[in-house]
């Protein structure tokens, strides 16, 4: 029989593929799909059970542990005698012990704040957890991101984007960023966030070309001529979430739609019975388009142009 895993906020359904090993109720995408009862999870790994065993569905691949993975990525490393030493006790004292049997792309986060809630109550002392958590840090990311990468790859040929390359070259910028701190948040609220002992600043910004582009390196502040306006201060990459459903709850966009987009999923016995029809679809997709253009032409009224490549081509597109 299926189960239903409490992972916090939501629950996940788990079924029996063999003796000691369970897979876990995923969509078309393969994504774990977070349910919000433990009831609708618990049905759902049940069905799933029942298909495997009818001969109705074929067990999913089995996916790489992060014992298998953990131990082809060490062997990959060419660092100093001493970084070597340090992943190792980290990978073999503190990560093998907790997920050694999981696999890769199902560790959560949850399951990373548990050990080390675990681990501080041992008690380990603050400087061992930290470590182990930048190792794993580094492991996770080069496991289970590869198809992401190719999404990006893919968006960076289509946007034509360029990071610090002569004009017509592309650069991808895959790894972890500073976007949120030093790209979104100074673009919404016009002020560049401290450094060290540096304070919080305003944006310089250089006139030329219209509306104007930050100054950067050293000296930035006296190169500037003016500094940005504050659009929305407060406003996170997170928050345009929040933004995205208040909008489509304005326009009359059914629940059920709204928690697909939003990737959420509804549990509940009213939303059993709801159903996304192409019409609903289509109407949503005219009223965002609507909410765009008009968008698009307030800041055309600002400008006919942007520095910024790809909003330059949707202007000019006007």
């Amino acid at each position: 029989m299926g189960y239903a895993e409490s992972l916090g906020s939501y629950w996940r359904g788990r079924y029996k593929l063999a003796p000691g090993k369970y897979a876990t109720v995923r969509d078309a995408d393969g994504d774990a799909i977070r349910f919000r009862t433990k009831a609708v999870a618990k049905k759902a790994a049940d069905a799933e059970e029942a298909k495997l065993l009818a001969g109705t569905k074929k067990a999913p691949r089995e996916r790489i542990t992060f014992g298998a993975y953990v131990n082809r990525w060490y062997a990959a490393q060419d660092l100093a005698a001493s970084i070597m030493q340090n992943y190792r006790r980290n990978i073999d004292e503190h990560l093998l012990p907790a997920f050694e049997d999981s696999a890769v792309a199902d560790i959560l986060s949850t399951d990373i704040a548990a050990r080390e809630k675990h681990e501080r109550a041992v008690p380990y002392a603050a400087s061992s957890v930290k470590a182990w958590r930048a190792t794993l840090h580094l492991i996770r990311p080069a496991a289970v991101a590869e198809p992401t990468r190719l999404k990006v790859l893919e968006a960076v040929s289509d946007l034509g984007y360029i990071r610090n390359a002569a004009s017509g070259e592309l650069a991808a910028h895959w790894r972890r960023s500073g976007f949120a701190t030093w790209l979104f948040r100074p673009a919404a609220t016009g002020r560049c966030p401290g450094r060290g002992s540096q304070e919080e600043r305003p944006v310089p910004v250089v006139a030329e070309p219209w509306p104007g582009i930050p100054a950067r390196g050293r000296g930035a502040s006296k190169q500037a001529e003016v500094c940005w306006v504050p659009i929305a201060p407060g406003l996170t990459p997170h928050g345009l979430r929040h933004t995205h459903k208040t909008l489509m709850g304005e326009v009359g966009t059914p629940p059920k739609l709204m928690d697909e987009r939003m990737g959420h999923e509804d549990g509940s016995v009213p939303s059993r019975y709801d159903h996304i029809t192409p019409g609903m679809r289509q109407a949503l997709m005219t009223a965002l388009t609507g909410m765009w253009e008009e968008a698009s032409d307030a800041r055309r009224t600002m400008s006919l142009g942007s520095p910024v490549a790809a909003l330059d081509a949707l202007l000019k597109a006007r």
